[in-house]
């Protein structure tokens, strides 16, 4: 079920547009050094640290999708009872899903602040290029937690006279 775009705040949807443009910019990224050292391997030539680099930049892409995904709708869900249940259950059904979401986001955006922190005071680091992990917890983290930002919205956009998302 896709829900409206405009009831939410301007500035969570710009902030997740904005994560994720970054997160496009790291795909291309990612696509022009995976053909580089694609190329220089062939000729005996691979990029060092190649590997460091695109698990690093995979750790973007997938934190800054959350947020963007969800402000755009294009996020799976399975509706297959929306047609045989009356409107009051499936708003019901609506808020349950959203308040599981809400909890596992929010579990999952504190326990990767932890990691960075842990990553950060423990000094974990890259095998080749020492790239310190913590700021791609970080990253995580922050994308988890926009996407939270973005269901609290969704809650409260439920609780609106005139909404019409589980009609």
């Amino acid at each position: 079920m896709m829900r409206a775009k405009e009831t939410r705040p301007t500035v969570a949807d710009r902030l997740a547009d904005g994560f994720g443009l970054l997160g496009g910019i790291a795909i291309l990224f990612l696509a022009g050094l995976v053909f580089c050292d694609v190329v220089g391997r062939t000729f005996g030539v691979p990029i060092f640290g190649a590997r460091d680099i695109m698990v690093m930049t995979l750790a973007v892409i997938a934190a800054s999708g959350f947020a963007s995904g969800a402000t755009q709708g294009v996020h799976i869900a399975i509706d297959a009872l929306q047609h045989v249940l009356p409107p009051w259950l499936r708003r019901g059904q609506l808020l349950l899903a959203d308040l599981i979401s809400l909890t596992i986001l929010a579990i999952l955006s504190w326990r990767s602040f932890v990691g960075g922190t842990e990553a950060s005071d423990f000094g974990e680091r890259t095998m080749l290029l020492s790239l310190p992990h913590a700021p791609f917890y970080f990253a995580l983290s922050l994308g988890l937690g926009l996407y939270a930002l973005v269901v609290v919205f969704d809650i409260v956009k439920q609780f609106k006279p005139g909404n019409d998302d589980a009609e």
